[in-house]
């Protein structure tokens, strides 16, 4: 009887140790940075910002999504924001890029970065290296 309580005991600790180490969580990584408005004084406060990191590799494609978030509201200009990605989502020799816009309450688009800005260059170097990048982005006025 002691054998199978031992055994019992056993197997329900190395179950238990298996369990722990699956829920552990999963390295992240992060990129921030701050979004300025180009020829701007102020910005409403009621206004959604989102900011994305995307794959954007294929160009006759729709760019991945491997992450996105919403601010909302804005404190103060510049806006600063961190996005927090699973690094094992990022395939080597892929190109990505963050992207941001702005938009009112109602879903009318006020302001959107006109020019790439890659993040993430795995091409030169380790991913595991990369854990935090930094990019200052300038969102323009939509007419």
């Amino acid at each position: 009887m002691n054998r199978y309580l031992h055994s019992s005991i056993l197997g329900i600790a190395t179950i238990g140790a298996l369990l722990l180490g699956s829920c552990a969580k999963s390295e992240v990584s992060f990129i921030s940075g701050t979004l300025e408005l180009q020829n701007a004084s102020e910005l409403l406060p009621n206004a959604v910002i989102e900011v994305t990191l995307a794959d954007v590799s294929l160009a006759d494609a729709p760019m991945r999504v491997i992450t996105r978030k919403r601010i909302n509201p804005v404190q103060a200009l510049p806006i600063h924001f961190s996005l927090e990605y699973d690094p094992k989502l990022i395939i080597p020799r892929h190109s990505y890029a963050v992207s941001a816009r702005i938009q009112s309450v109602d879903g009318k688009l006020l302001w959107i970065n006109d020019m790439r800005y890659s993040v993430l260059d795995t091409k030169n170097k380790s991913i595991s290296d990369d854990k935090e990048k930094t990019v200052k982005m300038v969102l323009k006025k939509v007419n």
